[in-house]
Formats: structure tokens, sequence, C-alpha cells
């Protein structure tokens, strides 16, 4: 916990002043930031102020500018507020030295807890997280800048990294890396790119509640699930054009594998497949594509040094790599139906 003097002169970089902090609930992974806390602001407007490390002052300062682009579109996302002094999203606190914290300021927006693990089987959530992956590709054909994401070299290093620290672990990998090898690597040249959140999950997403309804029985209920704001976008970026897709359904099989061809997974494909989006190469290499972003999953817990996870992303590959052909078949039945 910081010093309230240290947060007001962090706050006052933004032309914010203090009034108060509040222990609220904060969405998002706590490992994006070194510090974070929800601030309330003498007109009583809420805010997150999160100290960052300094080598990543760079990329936070692209996000910055990515989400103030998304915002002027009309995308559900948070974008930082630009500094006092204009120049730009990321800054040290006022009067402090040039080797002190850095730090950024975002509206703090409440949700609604996502039910776990019931979310995987929400027919209305997979059609909320494919209408916003709709918006996102309509939005932003323009901002598909740069080179793509190197994926070969990414799974490749990981094989390289397993191979000279972990080779306890390749008999469970193994597998999936050659499914990647084999099925994915040919298709990657031929795949159309697009901007992609990166880390497209749940989790980091701040849900709300749909406008409630009155059935006949005169009861109020609540609406379907809403996207509020899509956030934490440290790993967005030019990907192949399915990847946040593939993201997601990996992610929905991790927590319930019988969720891959489930309530929420078959509305969101077939929403993703009624706006028409996806090439054929995208969706002929959309299986070895969810195993891949499993791969990206299993670099994380490695690097956390969390060895249940590592334990239940093993379990998890060995069933995508096994139930490939069912997966593909079911998942290309969903986005047709």
């Amino acid at each position: 916990m910081y010093h309230r003097d240290l947060l007001a002169r962090a706050c006052l970089a933004f032309g914010v002043t203090l009034a108060d902090t509040a222990d609220l609930p904060l969405a998002g992974s706590p490992a994006r930031s070194r510090y974070r806390v929800v601030i309330v602001s003498d007109s009583g407007a809420r805010y997150v102020l999160e100290q960052i490390a300094a080598e990543a002052a760079e990329r936070r300062e692209r996000v910055a500018l990515l989400l103030q682009q998304l915002a002027m579109r009309g995308l559900p996302v948070l974008p930082y507020r630009a500094r006092s002094d204009g120049r730009g999203h990321v800054s040290l606190a006022a009067g402090a030295a040039s080797d002190g914290p850095l730090w950024m300021l975002s509206p703090y927006l409440p949700g609604t807890p996502l039910p776990r693990p019931d979310w995987v089987q929400d027919a209305e959530r997979g059609r909320a997280l494919g209408q916003f992956l709709v918006s996102l590709r309509r939005a932003s054909p323009d901002l598909v800048r740069g080179p793509a994401w190197n994926l070969r070299g990414f799974v490749e290093g990981l094989a390289a990294g397993l191979t000279r620290h972990r080779p306890d672990l390749l008999p469970g990998v193994n597998p999936a890396l050659a499914v990647v090898r084999q099925r994915l690597y040919p298709a990657l040249p031929r795949l159309p790119v697009a901007l992609c959140h990166g880390d497209y999950h749940p989790l980091n997403i701040i849900w709300r509640d749909g406008p409630v309804g009155t059935p006949s029985a005169g009861a109020p209920i609540v609406g379907a699930p809403v996207v509020g704001a899509v956030i934490d976008w440290e790993f967005s970026g030019v990907k192949p054009e399915l990847y946040d897709l593939a993201m997601l359904v990996g992610c929905a099989g991790v927590e319930q594998p019988s969720a891959l061809s489930g309530a929420l997974v078959t509305s969101l494909l077939g929403t993703i497949r009624e706006h028409g989006l996806g090439a054929d190469a995208s969706w002929e290499a959309f299986a070895p594509l969810v195993i891949a972003t499993r791969l990206a999953w299993l670099s994380e817990w490695l690097r956390s040094r969390d060895r249940d996870m590592i334990g239940l992303e093993l379990a998890y590959l060995r069933i995508l790599v096994e139930e490939q052909p069912h997966l593909a078949a079911a998942w290309q039945q969903a986005g047709a139906g």
C-alpha cells in the first residue's frame, strides 16, 4: 500500500484530485501492474490507478493509444486518461524524481461476477462474446499495422525451452507440438490476419446485467449478460484472424471439457459465422489454432511455476489432441448452424 500523498500526486499528474481510495473488486489480472487501487476523485468519479514497470511503459503507451482509437469507434473499452500536460498516458507522480514509479489512470467500471463454471453453458453470453469480436473486426481494418505476431517462432521457442529446462514435460507436450507443426504451420502463410485482443476470455471482460424484463408472472428478471468493457489489452496485436476466437473456445474447454461443444461455444461460433467472419483457410486451421493458444497458456504456467496448472494444461492438451477430429466436426457444424 502506497502512502496517500504519493497516490494524490500520481492522480494529479492526470489532472485528477484524490479524495479517497475505495476497497472495490478489480477485474483483470493483477500481474499486469505492480500495484493498483480504486481511487475516488473530488468530483466523485472513480478510477483505477495502477503502477507499471518502467520496461513496460512503451508498450503500455501503445496500448493506451489503441484503446483511445477503439473507444472513439464505439467499442466497449476503458481508455486511459491522458496526462494533464498532454504528453501521453504514462506518467511519474507530480513532483517525483525521474527514477520514480510510473502510473496510469483509467475509469473504474463495476461489473457482475462471472458465474463459474456455469458461464461455459450460457448461450446468451456466447452471443455477447461473439458480437464483440464482430464489432472489433469491423472497427479496426485500418489498425492492422506492422508485422503479424510470429506464432511459429513462439511455439518453437517454447519447445526449445522445454528441451533445455523441462525435458520431463516433453512426452506430454510433443503430441500437441506435432499437431501444430503438421496442421497449423503449413496454413499460416495463407491465413488472413486481423487486430486481435490476444488474451480474449471472460475474466478479461467486465460483465454487466442486461435490461430487466418482466415476464407474464410479474416477477422482474435480469436480462442477458452484456459486455460492459473488454480489458487487459497488453497482448493485443496483429494475429491470425480467428486467434481471439480460438483463445476463447480453449478457455471454455479448460473450465469444463464438455463445454468445447456446449451451449456457449455453439452460440459463439454461430454468431461469428452468421456475420461472415473467417476465411475458409482460417476455419480449416481452427482446431490446431486452439491447441496453439493452449501452448501459450502452458508458457504462462511455466513462467509462474504453477505446478498444478502445468499438470492441468498437459491433461487438457491430451484431450484436445485426442478429440481433434470430433471437435473439428462439432465446431464446423456449430458454425454452419
